[in-house]
């Protein structure tokens, strides 16, 4: 192993690249590189080992880069969680606008509908089976039968979306009814 060797604040100033042996003292200050007892000529003196204050001072810097690295990750980070954040608040306030619909939402608007026609088809032979009877003429009949769909297909327009039906459908599935009380529900 080769043999230590001791240097002054300014050769160190020199070897990692400072102005002034300011920096140096600084360092030393802050316990990043330390100095040393050695004799020089019978006398007791501090000094720098150039190896190993080099590679405390690279270790140092990798250390620096390592954790601005970390804070850059953890600020990227946060800000992808606060976009995503404000994106579902985007999407929240279309959705109270009536801009935006969910999927499942759709999809019960979409099953009412289904079961209101479904409804309306099964009642349909017990409304025409006496109309229907007392028909002299299968002209009669069919005029008796078209009456009664067209009854239904005209129900069926009535049954339209309602934007407000779907907002208080929103308020009550995120807990928001307390907040969005118009002043004509009663308080419990």
């Amino acid at each position: 192993m080769a043999e230590a060797i001791y240097v002054k604040a300014d050769v160190i100033a020199r070897a990692l690249g400072f102005d002034t042996v300011t920096s140096v003292y600084n360092l030393t200050k802050d316990g990043i590189i330390e100095k040393v007892d050695v004799k020089d000529g019978g006398r007791k003196v501090k000094r720098y080992d150039l190896v190993q204050t080099t590679n405390r001072y690279i270790n140092h810097l990798k250390a620096k880069a390592a954790e601005k690295k970390d804070n850059t990750e953890a600020l990227d980070a946060d800000a992808r969680y606060k976009k995503a954040k404000a994106e579902k608040m985007e999407i929240e306030i279309s959705e109270l606008k009536g801009k935006m619909y969910r999927s499942e939402d759709v999809e019960i608007i979409t099953t009412d509908i289904v079961y209101a026609v479904r409804s309306m088809i099964t009642a349909l032979p017990g409304r025409l089976a006496v109309n229907v009877a007392n028909c002299n003429t299968p002209t009669e009949a069919s005029a008796v039968i078209q009456k009664e769909c067209y009854q239904i297909l005209e129900e069926l327009t009535g049954y339209g979306f309602d934007p407000e039906e779907y907002k208080k459908r929103i308020r009550d599935r995120e807990g928001w009814e307390d907040i969005f009380k118009d002043g004509t529900e009663e308080d419990s």
